[in-house]
C-alpha cells in the first residue's frame, strides 16, 4: 500500500482520480517520495512551487495537503496545516504551509495529493 493510500484512503473523492502526490522536506523542498512530480522548489519559508511531470487537464483540480512537525513552533497548541496557495497552471501549483496562528513556516515534512 502506498503512503498516499495510507494517508488519504483508497479513493476519498467520488468521481475523481489522484493524478499526482508528493512528500517533501520543508526546509529544502527535497522530494522524499512522489508520483507525477518533477520538482518542488522552496522559494521562501513555507512557500513551495510543485511542478507536475504530466500536466493536469485543467486548473480545477483539488490538492488536499498535510504537514508533520514544525520544529521552531515546539510547544505550540496550534495545529500545523498546508494549503494550496494558488493553482497557477496545469503544470504548477503553489503550496503554503503554516501553523494556524503564525505566518507561513517550514514543516519537517509536507504531503500533498492532486486530484481531478
Amino acid at each position: 500500500m502506498s503512503a498516499a493510500t495510507r494517508f488519504f484512503g483508497a479513493k476519498p473523492y467520488a468521481g475523481m482520480t489522484r493524478k499526482a502526490w508528493v512528500k517533501f522536506t520543508g526546509a529544502t523542498g527535497a522530494i522524499l517520495a512522489s508520483d507525477n512530480i518533477t520538482s518542488v522548489v522552496r522559494f521562501s519559508a513555507g512557500l513551495y512551487d510543485v511542478t507536475f511531470t504530466n500536466a493536469m487537464s485543467g486548473t480545477s483540480y483539488m490538492a488536499p495537503a498535510a504537514t508533520q512537525g514544525f520544529g521552531r513552533m515546539a510547544g505550540s497548541d496550534d495545529q500545523p496545516y498546508a494549503a494550496v496557495r494558488s493553482i497557477t497552471s496545469t503544470t504548477l501549483c503553489r503550496i503554503a504551509t503554516k501553523v494556524a496562528a503564525a505566518a507561513v513556516n517550514d514543516p519537517d515534512t509536507a504531503y500533498v495529493e492532486f486530484w481531478e
